[in-house]
């Protein structure tokens, strides 16, 4: 089976490239980020035209009135078969930035999750800890018992690095004198540190694996963003695929031909995996 993930920055003049581009994976299930109220009715019919069938956070979600502004990103699924609505999803405050649904293959049921995480500009001094109290909702519902195959992906916005030796810096977190990960020093840091590091560094609570480490090691030198800032630039591997048990990955890149295109400032990420 293959999955694709996407983060494709709400771009109406490159939706029809992208969607050529989400066509050409030819994957089982395609997981978008930053989709909007003005091109998801493009993104559906798109997407239609190819065989799948799509939920998105529009539906169900609270308070659309509150789709706007920082909130304004949409989350979608698509699915060959068609994907159904979960019955118990993850439900951060920002209900637009997940969407969870089931896809049934003929190997087995399988729960997917996918997720934006606001960047961390979004954790304010007011106490709004909007990133933070995302991944605490997402690993919550990751510890809970599963019965089911799940598959959890998305723009993480994190983490900020990762060394050849395993370790994983998220943001929150510095190095001390000796190279150890620790916090920085406020309350709000501390917080984000140990959220972030909950879903992204710390697997031993919910028992997913990384498909990208799990296929290339630690010391995998791959990228989905480039961050730009005073003229340097950092290459970050925000956008990841989370496995269960009994989901083995065969194969997992990063679209950087897209990503070069312009196509998006995110490189989409292909998974292939096996059902045990």
């Amino acid at each position: 089976m293959r999955i694709v993930t996407w983060n494709v920055n709400g771009r109406k003049g490159k939706l029809a490239e992208q969607a050529d581009r989400c066509a050409g994976f030819d994957s089982d299930i395609v997981c978008l980020q930053e989709v909007t109220l003005g091109t998801l009715d493009r993104w559906h019919e798109s997407l239609a035209s190819a065989g799948y069938g799509c939920i998105s956070s529009v539906e169900n979600h609270p308070d659309p009135s509150q789709i706007q502004g920082r909130r304004r990103y949409l989350t979608l699924i698509a699915g060959r078969p068609e994907v159904i609505l979960h019955g118990e999803p993850i439900r951060p405050a920002w209900a637009e930035r997940s969407t969870s649904g089931v896809f049934q293959s003929k190997s087995g049921t399988i729960d997917i999750h996918t997720v934006h995480l606001p960047a961390g500009a979004s954790d304010r001094a007011d106490g709004t800890h909007s990133k933070s109290e995302m991944f605490e909702c997402i690993a919550a519902h990751l510890e809970q018992p599963r019965t089911t195959h799940c598959v959890l992906c998305g723009d993480f916005n994190s983490p900020w690095e990762e060394l050849p030796d395993g370790r994983i810096l998220c943001f929150g977190g510095r190095y001390d004198r000796d190279g150890e990960i620790v916090a920085r020093r406020t309350d709000r840091y501390r917080r984000q540190l140990a959220a972030e590091s909950s879903v992204i560094a710390d697997h031993s609570n919910h028992g997913l694996i990384d498909a990208v480490r799990n296929v290339h090691g630690a010391d995998h030198g791959l990228y989905s963003f480039v961050q730009r800032r005073s003229g340097k630039a950092w290459h970050r591997r925000f956008d990841h695929v989370f496995l269960s048990a009994g989901l083995n990955p065969t194969s997992a890149h990063y679209d950087i031909a897209g990503l070069n295109r312009g196509l998006s400032d995110h490189a989409a990420l292909v998974v292939d995996f096996e059902l045990a």
